[in-house]
């Protein structure tokens, strides 16, 4: 299958695309050129305890832009 995009989701409310922070109001910009070769898979990586909202708005981002396959990689909160 066409390789997944991994995108971390932080605590300051940016993605990371890569290694790459994009705010999530560009991230659509972001993603439509490495989605311009066909549907790819995406995975959501982020800590459990971030804002509900910039998940939410992160997913509808995907959505609208036609993804449909999206996973969700949780991350335990740090032990620090």
């Amino acid at each position: 299958g066409a390789e997944p995009i991994v995108l971390t989701l932080t605590r300051d409310q940016l993605v990371l695309v890569g290694d790459q922070p994009v705010h999530p109001k560009l991230l659509a910009a972001k993603l439509g050129p490495m989605l311009a070769g066909g549907p790819r898979p995406v995975y959501l990586k982020g800590d459990q305890r971030l804002p509900y909202g910039f998940v939410v708005d992160v997913l509808a981002t995907l959505n609208r832009m036609g993804v449909e396959e999206i996973g969700m990689v949780t991350v335990p909160p740090d032990r620090r």
